[in-house]
């Protein structure tokens, strides 16, 4: 699971040769709504769209809860203090049904998840990625070495590696820059280590939760600059690629005109 690879192997054949080695033979896979990575991680270890595993967005309103979500840090979104909600909003019963991974160990499989090891107990791998042993990977050398390790230590078994660096670079740097085509370069060497190393009856599966694009200075809306769309608001959550609006009794209609007034078609 490369975070943020998105449809960018064509236009990057430089950065990513053993890839693009198989592009033309690629199947294109639409990311669901929103196309964030908590939502979609969330699909991906579910089997299910977000409207039915509840992980709607980086950050979403909860029951109980003044302040929304955040699942990344699984704490209140926003500047204050950084409560961990794990114990108050418990992952397993927000996101109650089993994981792909915990059916997969129901029939036997042996299910290995390789990543960082803050992940490791996070709300957000408990609500959607549980039911294997995790591996704690302390760098980009070892994700590779663990990963092969595991995929040789047992003829029923599945390997979830996860890397986040590309999608971290990308949105610090951008898409166009050299900071993410070297990482990308570095991800390409990582699918080549793994390839090569695959034990005989192996299959290895490659893909992105969601792509980017670079939006230009007058595409974005900042709404410190807009006061007027404050009024009647309750709580915001969701993200940039897509906000979710939560009025205060009685306000969702002028709310409603007031935004549209200001978005028109961008939103």
């Amino acid at each position: 699971m490369l975070d943020g690879l998105g449809w960018l192997l064509e236009a990057n054949r430089e950065q990513a040769p053993f890839l693009n080695v198989a592009v033309d033979e690629v199947r294109t896979l639409t990311a669901g709504f929103p196309a964030t990575t908590v939502a979609s991680l969330g699909s991906i270890g579910t089997g299910r769209p977000p409207g039915e595993h509840g992980l709607v967005g980086t950050t979403m309103a909860v029951p109980g809860e003044r302040r929304a979500l955040n699942c990344l840090h699984w704490t209140a979104a926003g500047s204050g203090r950084q409560t961990d909600l794990r114990d108050r909003v418990v992952p397993e019963q927000l996101q109650p049904d089993q994981t792909a991974f915990e059916r997969a160990a129901a029939d036997g499989v042996e299910v290995v998840l390789v990543g960082p090891r803050d992940h490791a107990r996070s709300g957000l791998t408990r609500a959607v990625l549980r039911g294997g042993r995790y591996q704690s990977a302390v760098s980009f050398g070892d994700l590779g070495g663990l990963a092969v390790q595991e995929l040789a230590a047992g003829r029923r078994r599945l390997v979830y590696v996860y890397h986040r660096d590309l999608d971290l670079t990308g949105h610090a740097r951008g898409i166009r820059g050299e900071a993410w085509g070297l990482q990308l370069r570095h991800v390409d060497l990582l699918v080549e280590f793994i390839a090569e190393r695959l034990p005989r009856r192996s299959l290895l599966v490659v893909t992105g939760d969601h792509g980017m694009v670079e939006l230009r200075p007058p595409q974005r809306v900042d709404l410190a600059d807009h006061p007027e769309l404050a009024a009647g608001v309750r709580l915001l959550a969701g993200e940039a690629r897509a906000r979710y609006v939560h009025a205060v009794d009685g306000a969702a209609a002028d709310l409603l005109v007031a935004w549209r007034a200001v978005l028109g078609e961008a939103m």
